[in-house]
């Protein structure tokens, strides 16, 4: 594919030209066949631990104590 402004040879996949920036035909077939799928739904599962008095806590205390009390309680 050549650049219609510059003439510059471009891979077949180019939007705009390297050399010149000119935009590409926006009806390029390249273009059309790379379409964004639809949306799909998935189901996931997040942990979640709410702890009365974290934020006072983390507050007091040194970060790692904070962390290694952090990792006991969820073990539970």
């Amino acid at each position: 594919m050549k650049c219609p402004q510059c003439q510059t040879e471009l891979p077949g996949l180019a939007n705009f030209c390297h050399k010149c920036g000119q935009p590409l035909a926006a009806g390029n077939q390249h273009t059309q066949a790379h379409s964004i799928p639809e949306a799909e739904r998935k189901r996931v599962t997040a942990p979640f631990s709410d702890m009365t008095g974290y934020t006072a806590m983390s507050e007091r205390l040194d970060p790692e104590d904070v962390k290694e009390i952090t990792a006991c309680s969820l073990m539970v």
